[in-house]
């Protein structure tokens, strides 16, 4: 009898948990404000007396909230001396104790305009950030690391940073985090003329590596003028994409895309000898961010000039470079986000896709009213706003009287983080953080479906010698790799890469007998999802 009671409890219990779940899903629409963060769904850390502002943000695997930047220290407007900057928060919004001083680290490279437009989570925790750096006589490309607690990682070039001259003088920007735990920062390269695409990979170390392009460098002319190189992502394949924009031969600029091998040279298989220009609008558009789906197609989006103001410009690419006919009109999307429609100065920098195929756009928007609010648009799969999404497929946050998204990122949750920078009642320009309500893209559908996860078994037998099996199972059909890395973050073995079909239980064998004994990594990947565990090689 008690059993049956405390079994009726419990499923009593279980279904006011499930209408909890429902209530909150069905409350806070997607786009809305996430009032459990900050102050009303909003953040602002002033770090430095002047001009503070993030230009990335990462989110951990523990929820934390990673956004990197730069920080203002001294000097005229012709003569800044800034430093990288990086803050961390707890996922309340709160700075995070644990992290440097009060949840900010501060990083000079030189007495010039050092930032970082790129942060990215090494799977041990420790924190990347790429961008650039002055030394005195010219910028650099530069990568720095740092220990969880928000210390300069000294095993990593010299005392935690690693810059390197690229032409004349290079200025990095953004970074990816390949497989094998090898960095690359993508920016432009000044060729003593004008400026060329730029690529630079550091290894796990942070010495270049001589492996790729010239001495762990490349530059790309993509046009006969100045060729800017913003943001990259890494392919399935290793091949690596790098989007930006050019001036073309009517002094415009147009969307650019530079396709290259593993090695850095020229992937001829994509649009013209490796590189995709397109016009999007009349005269002026950049391209500042890229996402790779699922299916290999390339989205990048940016601003486009319409003819009075500026809009969103969102652009699909199919694998091969051409333009994908069945997004928008021939593959382009123009939005005219803000409420100020005469001037209009709308502007995408950032791009994250969802696991449902949607595509999220952060940026800001002109408001007649608040000055510039973050902007986030969400489209469907064919590049038409989706109406579920804020208002009509819009969401426009202002904080401060203007203030200006530059990075998003997704949580496990579904919820959407956007970082930037606001100016505040002091005068001066703050971090700024927003986050949103987003329901997870699997969703809850019915009372007995759990969210969509990956099921990565503990290896067995571990320890183990010479053979063991990894058993694993995904939720959803996708491209899945299962890989092993060593403690350095260098992958030594792939042991599975092709489309794993939902629901099917695999069985994989992995012999070490030409590793030496001690802790590897291996790390499933399916789609937008990853799981790691530790297994013990005793030879």
């Amino acid at each position: 009898m008690c059993d049956f009671i405390r079994y009726h409890f419990s499923l009593v219990l279980y279904g006011f948990l499930l209408m909890g779940v429902f209530s909150t899903f069905s409350l806070s629409q997607d786009g809305t404000l996430d009032t459990l963060f900050g102050i009303g769904g909003k953040v602002t850390t002033q770090i430095g007396p002047g001009y503070d502002a993030a230009y990335s943000v990462a989110i951990q695997s523990d929820g934390k909230i990673v956004v990197a930047g730069e920080s203002y220290i001294s000097g005229s407007p012709s003569n800044l001396n800034n430093d990288i900057a990086l803050v961390r928060y707890n996922v309340n919004g709160s700075l995070d104790d644990s992290f440097g001083a009060g949840g900010i680290v501060t990083t000079p490279i030189g007495a010039g305009l050092d930032l970082s437009q790129g942060v990215l989570i090494q799977s041990d925790g420790r924190i990347i950030a790429t961008g650039q750096g002055w030394d005195g006589a010219a910028y650099r490309f530069a990568a720095l690391r740092y220990n969880v607690n928000g210390s300069l990682d000294n095993s990593f070039g010299t005392g935690g940073i690693a810059t390197t001259r690229l032409g004349v003088q290079g200025y990095g920007l953004s970074g990816i985090l390949q497989a094998d735990g090898k960095i690359l920062v993508v920016g432009s390269s000044d060729n003593g003329s004008n400026l060329d695409f730029g690529v630079v990979r550091f290894n796990t170390n942070g010495t270049l590596d001589n492996s790729f392009g010239s001495g762990g460098k490349v530059t790309t002319a993509v046009g006969a003028s100045s060729d800017f190189g913003r943001a990259g992502a890494c392919q399935a394949d290793g091949k690596i994409v790098v989007a930006g924009y050019y001036i073309n031969n009517q002094s415009n600029r147009d969307f650019a895309l530079v396709r290259y091998h593993t090695n850095g040279s020229l992937d001829n298989s994509f649009g013209s000898g490796g590189k995709v220009t397109t016009p999007v609008g009349l005269s002026d558009d950049r391209v500042r961010s890229i996402a790779l789906q699922n299916d290999e197609k390339i989205v990048v989006v940016g601003a486009s000039f319409v003819g009075s103001n500026n809009n969103f410009a969102i652009v699909r690419y199919n694998s091969n470079g051409s333009l994908d006919n069945n997004f928008g009109v021939d593959g382009k999307v123009r939005i005219a986000v803000g409420n100020d429609v005469s001037t209009g100065e709308d502007g995408a920098f950032s791009v994250a896709i969802q696991a449902d195929g949607k595509i999220l756009a952060a940026g800001w928007a002109l408001n007649p009213v608040s000055g510039y609010d973050f902007a986030v648009v969400r489209l469907k799969e064919n590049g038409s706003l989706d109406s579920t999404f804020a208002n009509g497929g819009i969401a426009l946050t202002p904080i401060g009287t203007n203030d200006f998204g530059q990075a998003i990122a997704l949580q496990a949750d579904g919820k959407i983080v956007v970082a930037g920078a606001s100016y505040d009642q002091s005068g001066d320009y703050a971090v700024a953080v927003v986050r949103y309500n987003n329901s997870a893209p699997t969703g809850i559908t019915s009372a007995l479906e759990l969210p969509e996860q990956l099921m990565l078994s503990q290896n067995y037998p571990n320890p183990f010698n010479p053979s063991t099996e990894i058993r694993f199972t995904v939720a959803k059909t996708y491209r899945t790799t299962l890989e092993v890395y060593n403690l350095m973050g260098q992958k030594v073995m792939t042991l599975f890469d092709e489309v794993a079909q939902a629901g099917h239980e695999y069985h994989v064998r992995f012999t070490g007998s030409n590793l030496a004994s001690g802790v590897y990594i291996y790390r499933l990947k399916s789609g937008p999802r990853s799981a790691s565990r530790k297994l013990i090689l005793l030879q």
